[in-house]
């Protein structure tokens, strides 16, 4: 059965029962009396482009680009949403990459080691 989810003004359509399967979070909001909803609108802190990586995640179980391309800050709203949605496995996946961020924003500030070999070794340990 499928859902709309709705934030910003970005629909994503999803089937209830995946977004069940990965969060707990949905699937208390799909039993009992909301078990028939067709419609869900989001609004608070959480971004339709961190949704959009979170939705994206569900259905691929991969975290994409996020871990190579992604800011401190969106990687951070995504930690949120990961715990707000009980996505235990998405929360490790984007932890690490964070902790991963911080040891080579430490190095970088002692000059070593380049841009290009961030992206190589970030590539190598994320990727897997």
């Amino acid at each position: 059965m499928a859902v709309v989810v709705v934030l910003d003004g970005q629909t994503f359509k999803r089937h209830k029962d995946v977004l069940s399967i990965w969060s707990p979070y949905f699937a208390a909001l799909f039993r009992g009396p909301w078990a028939d909803r067709e419609h869900v609108d989001f609004t608070g802190n959480i971004s339709a482009t961190t949704l959009e990586v979170v939705m994206q995640f569900v259905y691929t179980g991969v975290f994409e680009k996020w871990e190579i391309q992604g800011d401190i800050e969106t990687l951070e709203d995504i930690l949120e949403a990961t715990d707000y949605f009980g996505m235990n496995y998405l929360e490790e996946q984007v932890s690490g990459v964070l902790a991963l961020r911080g040891k080579i924003e430490h190095h970088n500030k002692k000059g070593m080691p380049n841009e290009d070999s961030e992206r190589t070794d970030i590539q190598g340990i994320c990727l897997f």
